[in-house]
């Protein structure tokens, strides 16, 4: 009872990090994507459909937004309809979810600790995975307080932890480690067989309906499964993906066309040369990854070490199949780079920990010498307070125009509605009032639900300021943009 008190520690330091350091609104720093699926959970919650973002797919993260509406709307004590209340009060709601989230995963990695103090029976065990949430600023900033697949992500790589400590061991001790099924009788054999097969199958498939970069979780099951065991595995992994994905099956040519140039582009999002990578990208890429992810790279060169040095001893077929899990995983995101695709790699790294500590090759000071230097590299992850932005000074005698990435609620706003199939523009212009917007890509001007002419603009106003976080520039426009503090204004 005593360690489980002590074990409580790191997950209510979580939970106090995150409220001193999280005191912003989305729109400050987040825009994209939190309104975006905030926005489609409010369609799925209003509408029980219509998706309008289906690039990661993303569906569960969506589903769970719209659950977690439905319920914090029927607490409250609103007088107005769920899609008002929403559009009134985004905030609250991505509030509201983004603590959900919270909750969840750190009450899964104290579960998972739990358990792994119950096979080890050793508390500087069950630390170090609890530590996972600090291996990275990326693992406390994205697997936690997001409204996004993120923080899904990371409860789904401590339950595939938890299953492959749970389901690849016959017994619950370590040291009785045994890699093979249980054979008490054949019947019993082919159902734990099939049963094991259709687990993982349903899960990854649930993993990859959330977010694409969990491919790699698949390699484990594959390590084990043997070629009869494929059929009932992947039967299940396409059902599960196709189930958890239902709200967008109207969409899945495009998510593949989009799949494929992703793999077949060298830029991010499908974008660059019609190349697998472009190898500067990709060494400045890796450069990024060995400068600021170094418990990844600590436990990655500690592992490939140990494999080498220590390969007759008999956890390292799991070992090995973890780090080549985790070597794919560190490339996909070489390849297409932000440090919040790294997001499922943490809890999984611990298990590294584990078996490497588990194996006893090393001495009891180099063990502690090894676990204290860990704990260093982790206490410099711990999050720092996110910026907090100020609205700039609107000017209410002009027409204000917003363009991408600018920090403005309208801004926010515009951004969730144009991925949710516009399914709010009317509600928004009855709430807001008229808004205008620069699409920097496609340099077109928008009100909230349609394309407008800067000529009719300026007939109503010769007072145009833009509100952007990059210099506004439309190639043979007949106007100039004058630049200021994120403020550009337009003379004719």
């Amino acid at each position: 009872m005593r360690f489980k008190v002590i074990l409580l520690f790191i997950p209510l330091f979580v939970l106090v990090n995150t409220f001193f350091t999280t005191k912003f609104d989305f729109w400050e720093n987040r825009a994209d994507p939190e309104y975006c699926y905030l926005f489609n959970g409010l369609n799925l919650a209003n509408q029980y459909g219509n998706v309008g973002h289906y690039d990661h797919p993303g569906t569960t993260s969506q589903v769970f937004n719209a659950v977690v509406i439905k319920c914090v709307y029927s607490l409250s004590d609103s007088k107005t309809t769920l899609q008002v209340d929403v559009l009134k009060r985004p905030e609250y709601y991505l509030k509201c979810i983004g603590w959900t989230y919270v909750l969840v995963s750190d009450t899964l990695l104290f579960m998972f600790s739990l358990y792994v103090f119950k096979i080890t029976n050793e508390l500087k065990i069950a630390i170090l995975v609890q530590l996972s949430a600090f291996y990275s600023q990326a693992a406390i900033v994205n697997g936690f307080y997001r409204v996004s697949p993120e923080p899904i992500l990371f409860m789904l790589s401590i339950i595939f932890s938890y299953l492959i400590l749970k389901l690849f061991f016959e017994n619950k001790q370590l040291p009785k480690i045994n890699f093979q099924f249980v054979h008490t009788d054949r019947i019993k054999h082919i159902g734990t067989i099939c049963f094991k097969s259709l687990l993982f199958g349903s899960f990854m498939g649930f993993c990859l309906a959330t977010k694409i970069n969990a491919l790699p979780f698949i390699i484990i099951p594959l390590f084990y499964l043997s070629l009869k065991q494929y059929i009932p595995f992947f039967f299940a992994l396409i059902l599960s993906f196709l189930t958890f994905t239902f709200p967008i099956r109207e969409h899945y040519d495009y998510f593949f066309r989009w799949i494929y140039g992703l793999s077949s582009h060298s830029g991010i999002y499908g974008s660059g040369k019609k190349s697998v990578f472009d190898i500067y990208e990709v060494l400045n890429n890796t450069f990024q990854i060995l400068l600021n992810e170094k418990v990844i790279v600590f436990i990655l060169g500690l592992t490939i070490l140990f494999f080498i040095k220590y390969k007759k001893i008999r956890n390292n077929k799991l070992l090995f199949s973890l780090l080549v899990l985790e070597i794919v995983l560190v490339l996909m995101v070489v390849k297409h780079f932000g440090f919040h695709y790294l997001t499922p790699i943490y809890p999984i790294l611990s298990i590294n920990l584990l078996l490497m500590h588990h194996a006893k090759v090393m001495s009891n000071l180099g063990n502690k010498i090894l676990l204290f230097m860990f704990f260093i590299l982790c206490i410099f992850n711990f999050r720092s307070r996110e910026i907090k932005r100020s609205l700039p000074k609107i000017n209410n005698k002009s027409i204000n125009i917003y363009s991408n990435g600018c920090y403005s609620p309208f801004y926010a706003l515009k951004f969730g509605d144009d991925f949710s199939n516009h399914a709010h523009s009317k509600k928004l212009r009855e709430i807001y009032g008229r808004q205008y917007f620069f699409n920097s890509f496609t340099k077109k001007f928008y009100d909230w639900d349609k394309e407008i002419s800067i000529d009719s603009l300026i007939e109503k106003n010769k007072k145009i300021y833009f509100y952007s976080s990059a210099p506004i520039f439309i190639e043979n426009s007949k106007y100039n943009f004058i630049k200021g503090d994120y403020i550009s204004s337009i003379k004719n």
